[in-house]
């Protein structure tokens, strides 16, 4: 479903890397088809790379609840009580948002 192929390395550092190109990043195209990829040792790039791989993350698990979504359960975008505290898993250091807020709130060089 993704066509996208890149890592991004180090994104908080002063350092980052985005490594990208044709590679399905498997021994099979390396070995038979020639693939190849860069190394982008630029920051304002490398940032790009990170949030467009937040933002697929964030589509995927969109189209993912889309998919569970019936007439009977249907999505909703905001809830009432608990649910409507759209912020909370950012603060529940056993929900992955917890991490992303750790590591984008992260000031540069620390």
């Amino acid at each position: 479903m993704v066509h996208h192929k890149f890592v991004v390395v180090d994104f908080n550092s002063d350092d980052p890397v985005a490594v990208t190109g044709s590679s399905n990043l498997a021994a099979g195209g390396e070995q038979a088809n020639g693939d190849q990829l860069i190394m982008i040792y630029d920051r304002g790039i490398a940032t790009a790379y990170g949030v467009e791989a937040v933002r697929l993350l964030d589509h995927y698990q969109f189209r993912a609840a889309m998919k569970k979504a019936t007439k009977a359960n249907p999505l909703n975008l905001t809830g009432a009580g608990e649910k409507a505290l759209w912020w909370k898993g950012y603060w529940d250091k056993k929900d992955i948002k917890f991490g992303e807020r750790q590591l984008f709130g992260k000031p540069k060089g620390k």
